[in-house]
């Protein structure tokens, strides 16, 4: 019989969109770079401050937000996460102070994205096993999607409404479509009466949580290998990050998109 489309695409969706959004809003951040220096007369490593604490905390709040989804559940530590990048991005919209968007969007919109992208992607693992590793490369392809649609988008805002009231655009958009994104993080399979892979019977349902312990984990050196991989890649990737579009400006380049 025909039961439909599984709802674990519904939540791969969720988690895709869960994502283009938190990292559209977080990459998209050169955009705002000259209005901040105009505003605040702010120098550059002043401005990219905001960006490193941001990226500082979405990147580490992972071990934080991820056994307290799995405690309480995605919903609510997802929709707190999206909440809090529409209130930060609304209250930096209104900041008078450069001090004010450290707190808005630094440390605000970094704790709301570090606590929408682990338990989306976590909840994501429950509902597949055969098909896990494509299901999670589906979603996960938000951030892709984020980095390259949402700057010029932005880009464009700015330029027709200035950076303040284009937060004020990003907060509701976030706000509207991140909360219903949230509601769609159903918990597991079982919860709607169904099975991970939208199979018929229970086969391979054990497996599906499996995996190291967080403190077996601690204790493999393969783990720390790749952290600290990981994290040397990205002090290349992301120090350079904010300030491309500033480089490209000052050797003469048009970033009119």
């Amino acid at each position: 019989m025909d039961r439909g489309l599984f709802f674990g695409w519904f939540v791969v969706g969720a988690t895709f969109t869960i994502l283009t959004l938190a990292f559209g809003v977080a990459y998209s951040f050169a955009s705002f770079f000259d209005g901040f220096e105009a505003d605040f007369q702010a120098s550059r490593g002043d401005v990219s401050l905001i960006f490193s604490i941001a990226g500082f905390l979405y990147f580490s709040l992972g071990a934080i937000s991820g056994p307290l989804s799995d405690r309480l559940g995605a919903r609510p530590v997802v929709a707190f996460g999206v909440v809090l990048i529409a209130i930060g991005l609304l209250a930096s919209s209104f900041a008078q102070n450069l001090w004010q968007v450290y707190l808005s969007y630094g440390v605000a919109v970094g704790v709301g994205i570090g606590f929408s992208y682990v338990p989306s992607v976590g909840v994501l693992q429950r509902w597949f096993v055969r098909r896990r590793g494509f299901a999670t490369g589906l979603a996960v392809a938000g951030i892709g999607v984020g980095t390259l649609v949402a700057p010029p988008i932005c880009s464009a805002l700015v330029e027709i409404l200035g950076w303040r009231q284009t937060f004020q655009v990003l907060a509701g958009a976030v706000l509207l479509l991140g909360l219903v994104a949230a509601w769609m993080l159903s918990p597991n399979p079982a919860a709607r009466g169904l099975y991970p892979d939208g199979d018929a019977t229970p086969v391979g349902e054990g497996a599906s949580l499996s995996g190291m312990s967080l403190r077996a984990a601690l204790s493999s050196g393969p783990f720390w290998l790749l952290f600290s991989a990981s994290s040397i890649v990205s002090l290349g990737l992301f120090v350079p990050f904010v300030h491309l579009v500033k480089f490209s400006v000052d050797h003469g380049h048009d970033v009119s998109w």
